[in-house]
C-alpha cells in the first residue's frame, strides 16, 4: 500500500457519485508529488441479496483495515468500524440524501429535542453544505471532537454556478436538442416508481405547451410524460425533449430556469441558482413527504397543479427564498481548495 493514500468509500448504494467525482478531478491536479494514490470502494452492502450483502460487508471491514485518508458522502465509514489511524483525515461530505429529510421530520416532531446519534462519530471533518443539514447534525448527531467545516458548498453546487459551465453544458444539450437554443428550459425530473396508477391522468402536456409559450422548452427523463407526447401535433415538436442516457440528468440543473422534481439533493442545489423548484408527489419517499408539511406551497399534490404557476413572471415566492436560504449558504464558497488544505495536498 502507498504511504500516502487516499480512500473514496460508498458502501451505501449511492456510487462513486458528481460531487465525490468532481472532488477527485480537483486533488488530482495536486497529485504531482510522488507517493499518493487512490483506493476504491464502491460496493453496496445494503444490496437486497442478503449474501451479497455479507460478503459486501466483510470485504468492507477488511478493507478498511488498510485504509489511511477517507472521503465520503455517506454513512459509509460506519460506526462500527474500529482501529482507524488517528492522525487520518475522515471526511465526511454530506449530500443531501432522502435520510437527511426523514430525520429532519423527526426533529421537527420532537420539537427540536437534540439527540446525538452515533452514526458519524468515525468521522473528523463533516461539510455540511447547507444551514439545513448543519441544523440537522448538530441537533441529532454526536459529532465530539468533529470539526463542522460551515459555509463551504458542495461541489456540484459551486459548478453549475459558475458561468462557463453553464454555457458549456447549454451548448452539449443543444447539440441533442436544437430546438432548445434561445429558449429558457423547464425539467421535470422524477425517480422511482409512481406510487398512482393513473397519475398522469389529469395532465395535459399540450395545455402546459402553450401556457409557457414559445419562449421555453420543456425536458424530462420520465417515460410516461414521454409517452403522452405522442400524440401531439408536429408543431409543438420544437417545445418537448426527452433525457435518458444519451448525457447526465444532472447537468440540466446547470440550465433550467424552473424545475419540477421528487429528488431532494437535485432540488436542493438546484435552488441555489435562484431558481423556481417545486416538489411532486409522485414515489412517496421522504424528501416528498418533507416538503409536503414544511413548505406546502412547493408542493404539487399533482402535475396538473403546474398549470397554476406563472413561470413566465418569474415568480419568487416567499417559501422559495426561505427554501433557497435553508438550502445554500448565502456566500458560495468553493470546496476545492479546503480540502486540498485538509489533506495537504496544496502548493
Amino acid at each position: 500500500m502507498e504511504k500516502n493514500s487516499l480512500t473514496f468509500l460508498s458502501s451505501r448504494g449511492t456510487g462513486f457519485n458528481t460531487d465525490l467525482k468532481m472532488i477527485q478531478s480537483e486533488l488530482t491536479k495536486s497529485f504531482g508529488k510522488e507517493g499518493h494514490a487512490y483506493r476504491f470502494f464502491l460496493k453496496n452492502e445494503k444490496s437486497a441479496n442478503p449474501l451479497a450483502r455479507q460478503g459486501f460487508g466483510r470485504a468492507k471491514k477488511e478493507f478498511c483495515r488498510d485504509m489511511q485518508h477517507v472521503i465520503c458522502s455517506d454513512a459509509s465509514l460506519s460506526s462500527d468500524l474500529k482501529d482507524l489511524e488517528e492522525s487520518a483525515i475522515r471526511l465526511l461530505l454530506a449530500v443531501p440524501y432522502d435520510y437527511q429529510f426523514k430525520n429532519m421530520l423527526a426533529l421537527k416532531k420532537r420539537k427540536g429535542e437534540k439527540r446525538e446519534w452515533k452514526t458519524f462519530r468515525n468521522y473528523t471533518h463533516i461539510i455540511p453544505g447547507s444551514p439545513f443539514t448543519s441544523e440537522l447534525f448538530r441537533s441529532s448527531y454526536a459529532l465530539t471532537d468533529i470539526q463542522m467545516l460551515e459555509n463551504i458548498c458542495m461541489p456540484s453546487v459551486w459548478e453549475m454556478n459558475q458561468k462557463e459551465n453553464q454555457q458549456r453544458k447549454r451548448e452539449q444539450l443543444q447539440f441533442y436538442f436544437p430546438a432548445m437554443e434561445g429558449k429558457k428550459v423547464f425539467s421535470i425530473l422524477l425517480y422511482g416508481e409512481a406510487r398512482k396508477k393513473h397519475w398522469l391522468d389529469q395532465f395535459d402536456i399540450r395545455e402546459f405547451v402553450e401556457k409557457l409559450g414559445q419562449g421555453w422548452f420543456i425536458v424530462t427523463n420520465q417515460p410516461d410524460i414521454m409517452e403522452s407526447t405522442y400524440a401531439l401535433k408536429a408543431v409543438y415538436a420544437d417545445s418537448f425533449g426527452y433525457v435518458n442516457r444519451i448525457l447526465p440528468v444532472q447537468d440540466l440543473l446547470y440550465v433550467s430556469d424552473g424545475m419540477v422534481t421528487n429528488n431532494g439533493r437535485f432540488a436542493s442545489y438546484f435552488i441555489s441558482r435562484r431558481k423556481p423548484v417545486y416538489c411532486l408527489d409522485f414515489k412517496g419517499n421522504n424528501f416528498e413527504k418533507y416538503m409536503q408539511e414544511c413548505y406546502p406551497d412547493l408542493f404539487l399534490h399533482t402535475l396538473s397543479q403546474i398549470l397554476n404557476i406563472q413561470f413566465s413572471t418569474a415568480e419568487w415566492s416567499e417559501e422559495l427564498e426561505h427554501f433557497y436560504s435553508q438550502m445554500t449558504y448565502k456566500d458560495l464558497c468553493c470546496p476545492y481548495g479546503i480540502i486540498q488544505n485538509l489533506f495537504g495536498l496544496s502548493d
